[in-house]
């Protein structure tokens, strides 16, 4: 694995090892519970994480099989990509796209989202494994906002989509 790619799968798991910790001590009736009917509960949120990633990961699987013909990101890419990140961290609402909506699962325990998320982590993994240095600057994924992204883009979106509903799932939980 390329190394900024394993530097970056590690900052993630790293991410989702603590979150899924701190929600383990949580009361399970808190886990489930939701503010209003049209809310998500804390483990729908983390649910919408693990599908956001499931999907991705399948769309890259599917574009890497091309990926001779992908072009490169640029400039253009990193300055989408910067402002990206900044409305995650500063907490814009973005509507959650309708194929990730639509291919939610509802989870019965947090147990049974902790291992659907280290599964998908494993399948990241594995995909990371794929990519050559010459690749992961091909522009093999479409954020439904940024448009097109490397995959360090995209592991590092990964990181930055939980840190967006790390607050939301917080204010759930407490």
């Amino acid at each position: 694995m390329v190394e900024k790619a394993s530097n970056l799968l590690n900052n993630l798991e790293n991410a989702r090892v603590q979150l899924m910790a701190h929600l383990a001590a949580v009361e399970p009736t808190k886990l489930t519970a939701k503010p209003t009917p049209q809310s998500w509960s804390a483990l729908e949120v983390v649910a919408h994480l693990v599908t956001a990633e499931r999907l991705s990961i399948q769309y890259i699987r599917k574009k890497k099989q091309g990926i001779a013909t992908l072009g490169n990101t640029g400039p253009w890419e990193e300055f989408k990509f910067f402002l990206l990140k900044v409305s995650q961290r500063i907490g814009f609402r973005y509507r959650a796209p309708k194929a990730v909506v639509a291919s939610t699962p509802a989870f019965a325990s947090l147990e049974q989202a902790r291992e659907a998320w280290a599964h998908q982590r494993g399948e990241l993994k594995k995909l990371l494994d794929e990519f050559s240095e010459q690749d992961v600057r091909k522009k093999i994924f479409k954020h439904p906002f940024a448009g097109r992204l490397n995959i360090l883009q995209t592991v590092t979106f990964f990181g930055e989509h939980v840190r967006h509903h790390q607050p939301q799932i917080d204010r759930l939980v407490t």
